[in-house]
């Protein structure tokens, strides 16, 4: 399997090491190290000739893991940044993701700061909240009595508070003076897992990541959320308050069927606007201004008058009905037809409903060969009107469709 030290790029662990300040000899020495492996592989019981591969790191080798660390040093430091790509954004996600999730588990206490580090048990808080800085502590061994090899209860509780100090009594002292090691600490075995971190992962993003309040459920989305609500106030919408036995989305959908259309499009493009910058937000990493969406739809809104005073044409009323039901017992068919210019095809699609309004059947089928978009739609009437003319037998064509 291809693990993360097989992919490392000599040449950007090269750069990575100049970059952090080591003489150029130094990297030269490094990098005769790293490129002099080969390797041979054995299938079958029969070895192949050995290859010299152009990346990554020998494993098992004491100096690969600190090679591994100076190449991690720059994801773990850098930004997310202004626009970045969907990749980087993701790495940067899952790093965040980890370093929320580590905790050390307390072994002889060398390894651990008692002021940076996680190291207090918890599912949160867990770097230590201290009222007293202490500036000759630094290691968590420096609070464990060596003499009775406990907490030295006295010194702790003079820097934390009670809950502190009770959580910090709690960790077990390792009588063996074993190396304390970074565990993950939504596992009970301390090991991390992608499962164990896509369940994290989905938990945190429950919440709206724009007001980060409430869930991001249909009621939230639809009224609750107070982003909306600020941005409907910007946008001069007059929503009633919800009462009754109403939620937000009942509310929502009352208020747009009620309202004349100028609100109905001024309701649904800011949904619409509001949940583009939502996902620009989260996954391009651009910033969010509530002022700019409010300038953004009455831009919009104006450049559709426009377009209407343009052209000339009225504002449509969208409870008008453009589908009229077949007479008595009768079955209507409609019809459409979309055209690709390459490889010169149309898909047709036709549906058929009787009086009731029901729909009885529907059908979609390729045209080959249709030269252009009027074409397409005249080809399909063909096998529509073949349809109309014959005997229509809606049993059959369901079961054929």
């Amino acid at each position: 399997m291809s693990k993360a030290c097989d992919r490392v790029e000599w040449d950007f662990l090269a750069g990575m090491m100049l970059r952090l300040s080591f003489h150029a000899d130094w990297v030269v020495l490094i990098l005769r190290c790293v490129c002099s492996v080969s390797y041979s592989v054995c299938l079958n019981r029969d070895m192949s000739e050995f290859f010299v591969p152009s990346r990554g790191l020998r494993q098992g080798n004491p100096l690969s893991l600190y090679l591994f660390l100076f190449c991690a040093e720059d994801i773990l430091s850098a930004k997310v940044g202004s626009y970045p790509s969907f990749t980087w954004r993701s790495i940067c996600g899952a790093r965040d993701l980890i370093v929320e999730g580590v905790l050390w588990r307390i072994g002889n206490g060398t390894r651990v700061n008692i002021w940076n580090d996680p190291w207090i048990p918890g599912k949160t808080d867990n770097r230590l909240a201290f009222t007293d800085f202490i500036p000759h502590l630094s290691s968590v061994n420096q609070l464990i009595d060596s003499s009775t090899n406990t907490w030295n209860k006295e010194l702790i509780s003079s820097f934390v508070d009670e809950d502190q100090l009770k959580r910090i009594l709690a960790i077990p002292i390792n009588r063996h003076k074993l190396a304390d090691t970074v565990t993950w600490k939504y596992e009970a075995t301390g090991e991390f897992s992608v499962r164990s971190g896509y369940r994290k992962k989905l938990v945190v993003d429950v919440l709206c990541p724009l007001c980060k309040k409430e869930p991001e459920d249909a009621d939230h989305l639809l009224g609750s959320c107070s982003i909306l609500q600020q941005l409907w106030r910007g946008l001069q919408i007059n929503m009633n308050p919800v009462g009754g036995t109403l939620n937000f989305k009942d509310h929502f959908i009352n208020s747009f069927l009620t309202g004349d259309n100028y609100n109905k499009q001024v309701l649904a493009i800011s949904l619409w606007a509001l949940w583009n910058r939502r996902n620009k937000w989260v996954h391009e990493g651009v910033s969010f201004s509530l002022q700019e969406t409010v300038f953004f739809i009455w831009g919009y809104l104006q450049e559709i008058c426009f377009c209407y005073e343009r052209l000339k044409i009225p504002p449509q009323n969208i409870t008008e009905k453009f589908w009229s039901p077949p007479e008595y017992r009768a079955i209507k068919l409609n019809f459409d037809a979309s055209f690709q210019s390459n490889p010169k095809t149309s898909m047709v699609a036709v549906i058929a409903r009787n009086y009731k309004c029901e729909v009885v059947g529907a059908i979609t089928y390729a045209v080959e060969d249709v030269v252009d978009a009027l074409a397409a739609e005249a080809r399909a009437w063909v096998p529509v009107s073949v349809m109309k003319l014959a005997d229509f037998d809606r049993k059959n064509w369901l079961q054929n469709k």
